[in-house]
């Protein structure tokens, strides 16, 4: 998956979650598009990740797996 952001203006009321289910793999975050790498979540099972959904991020393909299971979630705090 290519980096991408969830929202693309700069609300901080708008983030994202993304809890791991099945697999692993993973979630890449940037600084920018294609900007210098930030960190690596590694996937486990059951974690979650929550994150502004600004931020430029990509999920990483499963190492030992076809296939992972992931939900991902954008929501506003008000």
């Amino acid at each position: 998956m290519w980096p991408h952001a969830d929202i693309h203006d700069q609300q901080e009321t708008v983030w994202t979650i993304v809890v791991y289910l099945k697999g692993d793999g993973g979630t890449t975050f940037y600084k920018e598009k294609n900007g210098d790498l930030l960190t690596t979540v590694d996937f486990k099972p059951n974690r979650a990740v929550m994150f502004p959904s600004m931020y430029w991020h990509r999920a990483e393909s499963p190492r030992n797996n076809y296939f992972r299971t992931s939900l991902g979630i954008v929501y506003m705090i008000d």
